[in-house]
């Protein structure tokens, strides 16, 4: 087995890093990946022939667990704030919906049907697309 990314170009070998362990190995383990990372590309070559593409992609999930604020990290699924890098879900069942009282940024949004989000005046979510 031997682990590779696209860097854009060309498909390279990767490494053991402090990041990548496995990389001659049939499951590749990714250690704490920057979120900056979103789209990058992997696959695996076994005896020489190329698998199934996997495209790093990261999601959080509103819980509203502790308030409603966007930037308390125990309202998060991953107990992270949400960044440019990634994709945010604010599903209907929670009992707290999210306010963004700052400025906050997602790659995206996906509100399910009866969810709300309000962004207070003067302040400003950005969804960028990334």
């Amino acid at each position: 087995y031997q682990w590779q990314e696209w860097d854009g170009t060309s498909w390279t070998n990767l490494v053991n890093t402090a990041y990548f362990s496995g990389v001659q190995e049939q499951t590749l383990r990714i250690a704490v990946p920057p979120t900056s990372w979103y789209g990058a590309r992997f696959r695996c070559l076994a005896n020489g022939i190329p698998g199934n593409e996997f495209i790093l992609k990261f999601s959080n999930t509103w819980t509203g667990a502790v308030n409603t604020d966007w930037f308390t990290t125990g309202n998060w699924s991953c107990g992270v704030v949400p960044d440019a890098y990634t994709d945010v879900v604010i599903p209907q069942d929670v009992t707290r919906f999210p306010s963004v009282q700052g400025t906050g940024t997602c790659r995206s949004l996906y509100m399910r049907a009866g969810s709300q989000l309000t962004v207070e005046a003067g302040y400003l979510l950005q969804i960028t697309g990334q």
